[in-house]
């Protein structure tokens, strides 16, 4: 049950993150395996059929060479709007397409190398995307804005058409995500039917239909006290 994923890591006072690229279980990365990635991208994903890598940072989108060390910008064509906050990235892969979120859902063709816009997101905002290929499904995380121990996931067809609006409350949602509300760390990924949300030192997994929540991996656990020596 592995996947890829960008790992993040806080550098400073004033967290700067700086980001690899590489392996993930259920129980968290595969440090060893972990590559760099050029630039300041944040969320990365792949088209399997030809292993290119497209990644986002702040306000552009990137092909991704982690073997040259190289992010080559992707510029969006006249015909689209511009993009402006990017917050989420998928690739349909029965459609070998490229799929982008911001105030708009993009698509670009890698076959054409043209740009296209698939729908107005109509002021919804994603903290992340995954796309589904065995239901032909993406799904986001709608952007958490609070303490709350609420979660929202949003299911899309192909056309970006809203279909459904998942509520999940759990003590584990306020634990690890209220921190991330505006965090650009914040990823999804579906693992056998599973919805897996990471961030930056958190790993949860959440089932949409039972709606339940298990943390499977925590970058920093609490020391015990039963496991502090005492100074000599």
């Amino acid at each position: 049950m592995s996947f890829r994923a960008t790992f993040f890591t806080k550098v400073g006072f004033h967290p700067h993150l700086l980001t690899s690229y590489g392996d993930f279980t259920l129980t968290g990365p595969n440090v060893d395996r972990l590559k760099p990635l050029p630039g300041k991208l944040r969320h990365v994903v792949c088209d399997p059929a030809t292993e290119q890598l497209y990644g986002l940072s702040t306000h552009q989108v990137f092909q991704v060479s982690l073997e040259n060390k190289t992010a080559t910008e992707m510029k969006l064509t006249d015909n689209v709007p511009r993009l402006s906050w990017p917050c989420g990235i998928a690739f349909d892969t029965k459609r070998q397409r490229l799929i982008v979120v911001s105030g708009y859902m993009y698509e670009y063709l890698p076959a054409t190398q043209q740009w296209a816009v698939v729908t107005d997101m109509q002021n919804i905002n994603l903290a992340a995307l995954t796309y589904e290929p065995k239901e032909d499904r993406f799904y986001g995380i709608l952007k958490h804005h609070s303490s709350s121990s609420q979660l929202m996931i949003a299911q899309y067809n192909a056309e970006g058409a809203l279909l459904e609006a998942i509520d999940i409350s759990h003590d584990l949602i306020s634990k690890v995500l209220s921190k991330y509300a505006r965090d650009s760390s914040v990823q999804l990924f579906i693992v056998e039917n599973d919805l897996v949300i990471l961030t930056s030192d958190h790993m949860l997994v959440v089932n949409p239909t039972s709606k339940i929540v298990e943390l499977t991996w925590e970058r920093y656990k609490p020391v015990s006290e039963d496991n502090v020596e005492e100074p000599n």
